[in-house]
């Protein structure tokens, strides 16, 4: 019977190094996304919140902002009402990323009223 080759040699090229990495941090944040449920709900429930906006523009800075920002607000809420341990980045790094996007928000709408 023959053999089959291991997916990776013993000693990786940069790319399949990168390839693992990115691979298992892959896993990982898909952990805390989704607590072991829906890999897409994370984006699917920041859509859904979305929708109820319907004039948003997606090409306005600060729709970029608030999206980054829902994401990290979602993860949040998703990680307390289900109460998963999460792998990369805890709660308190979380809202932290909440605060700074909201700091973001107040940047772009000074800009917007002093143009």
């Amino acid at each position: 019977m023959k053999q089959s080759k291991p997916a990776f040699p013993a000693t990786l090229t940069p790319m399949q190094r990168f390839i693992q990495e990115e691979a298992d941090l892959h896993a990982r944040k898909s952990a805390d996304y989704s607590g072991g449920k829906d890999p897409l709900g994370n984006f699917k429930r920041v859509s859904a919140l979305f929708a109820l906006y319907p004039g948003l523009n997606p090409t306005d800075p600060r729709f970029v902002a608030i999206s980054y920002m829902m994401k990290q607000f979602d993860a949040y809420l998703f990680t307390v009402a289900n109460g998963h341990q999460l792998k990369v980045e805890g709660v308190h790094e979380r809202l932290k990323d909440v605060s700074i996007y909201a700091k973001l928000l107040r940047a772009i709408e000074e800009e917007i009223s002093l143009s």
